[in-house]
Formats: structure tokens, sequence, C-alpha cells
């Protein structure tokens, strides 16, 4: 084997945080990936509802896009640090991820999700979680169903091909995925704030309808 192919197949086994994950058996392939997951997971949602206690829309754009990069950086190693059904899907249909692995990860992510969001609803006062609407959002005035759901069809996009491109693809990956990551969460939640209902905190009084 040439040099240059022993640089590309270790470039091709590098994770997304540029060290090589180890897996030596069923827990380090299997077990410990979708623990990352299910960790990771309920840290995001639990920071990122909290993080709608501001009423500010770049604060809390902000808080979500810097809570995944941060742990990004943490689980990119151990799991691939997707963090979305939608990356998953996304990753293994772009050859990133073996199928066999998929329904685990949507699994854990599942059961992450519940857990960030009960620990949300335990710790913030009542008032608080009331302000917030529990971390969720609504369609703005006239947006249709149909209309939402292709907005959020066209910033998931954005979201999974900045983790293909960023952190997949051998030929353009970079270690700067993280913030990559990161900041298309941040512009997403800005642009769809358009979208979004007026009765939230974090956008302004002027209706965008």
């Amino acid at each position: 084997m040439s040099d240059k192919e022993r640089l590309i197949n270790k470039d091709a086994s590098m994770s997304i945080s540029g060290y090589t994950p180890q897996e030596h058996g069923t827990f380090d392939r299997v077990i410990r990936p979708m623990a990352a997951e299910f960790v990771g997971v309920a840290l995001f949602v639990f920071v990122a509802c909290c993080s709608l206690n501001s009423g500010d829309l770049v604060a809390a754009a902000l808080g979500h896009g810097l809570t995944i990069a941060l742990l990004v950086v943490g689980f990119g190693a151990i799991s691939g640090a997707h963090f979305n059904p939608a990356v998953t899907l996304g990753v293994t249909l772009g050859g990133g991820l073996p199928v066999s692995l998929l329904p685990g990860y949507w699994i854990a992510q599942l059961g992450g999700g519940i857990l960030g969001a009960a620990i949300v609803r335990g710790t913030l006062p009542s008032s608080v979680y009331a302000s917030i609407s529990g971390g969720t959002h609504q369609l703005g005035k006239e947006v249709t169903a149909g209309w939402g759901f292709l907005i959020e069809v066209v910033l998931t996009t954005v979201l999974v091909l900045t983790v293909l491109m960023a952190a997949v693809n051998r030929q353009t990956k970079s270690k700067l995925a993280p913030l990559a990551i990161g900041f298309a969460v941040s512009v997403d939640i800005m642009a769809g704030l358009l979208f979004a209902s007026p009765n939230n905190r974090w956008i302004s009084k002027q209706e965008p309808f």
C-alpha cells in the first residue's frame, strides 16, 4: 500500500473531532455510541429549552447552536454526534453509518429527548415552563400545516447537508465541522422565526404576517 493510500484510509477512519474511534467489540461499536446519542440529546434538549427563557432570538439560536457544537466535539469520536433522527438517516444514506445501527440510534435519540424534556419539566418553575410553552413552537399566523412542513424540510436539509459535507464526505470534511454544524442549527432557528407564532417570547412583538 502506498503512502497516499495509507493517508486516505487513515483520514476515512477519522471522526468529526479528528480522532480515530475505537471499534473493537459490541460495546464500542453499538452500546457506547447509542449511549452517547442518548446522553447528548438529553443534554441538548435541556439546555436548548432553557435558553428560550432568555426571551431573545439571538440568545436562543446561539444557545441551540453552541450546545450542539460542544456536544459534537465531545461525542463526535464516539457516535458521530448526530443527535437528530434526520441527520442519522442522512448519514446512513451517505454511507457514514451501518444500516443495522439506524434503529438503535433512533431509539436512543427518542429516549434522550424524552429524558431531556422531563428534566426541563421537573426543574423549571411552572410559570417559566408555561412561558416557553415547554420548549415547543407553533406555526405563525396564515402559515398552513403544509407550508410549515415544507419549511421544516428545507431547514432540515440545510443541517443534514452541513453534517454530510463538513463531517462525513471524505473530500470536504473538516475539523471545523462542530462549528459549522452549530452555526447551521443557529441559522435554521433564525430563519424559521419568520414562520413561527408571534406568541412565543423570543419573537418580536411585530407580527411576521
